[in-house]
């Protein structure tokens, strides 16, 4: 429907476009999206803010580890010297020196196991709603 109304000063032209955003909230399907999309934005914040916290809690947990692992690697070294500046022999250094290596791989071995401890807690667990196993 097209309607010309003229004036003195002005000339408009009503296409009734201008009707129907009242015609849509009339009958509520704009506040019901309006209301969808308010949810579903909502829902996004919620999971956005659950997953950076986990993130930045393994982040903190790992910065921790290495801590940790650096602190006993340091009092494994300086043991390490200890004993090696107190050898008498070159088979004594050499037994020093194969038992700072068991320790360091077992440090480090236990390191790796507590990492990856971490790094699992932050994944979802398959047997409770992800994917299904065939």
């Amino acid at each position: 429907m097209t309607t010309t109304t003229t004036n003195q000063t002005e000339t408009r032209t009503s296409t009734g476009r201008d009707k129907a955003p009242a015609a849509v909230k009339a009958d509520g399907r704009a506040e019901a999206a309006a209301a969808a999309v308010n949810e579903a934005a909502s829902n996004i914040k919620t999971v956005m803010e659950a997953a950076t916290n986990g993130f930045w809690q393994r982040a903190m947990a790992f910065n921790g580890e290495a801590a940790r692992l650096a602190s006993v690697r340091a009092g494994h070294y300086r043991e390490y010297f200890d004993e090696l500046a107190s050898c008498q022999s070159p088979v004594d250094a050499g037994e020093v020196a194969t038992r700072a290596a068991q320790t360091a791989f077992q440090d480090y071995m236990d390191e790796f196991g507590r990492l990856s401890q971490i790094a699992m807690s932050g994944l979802p667990d398959a047997g409770k709603g992800g994917a299904s196993r065939r």
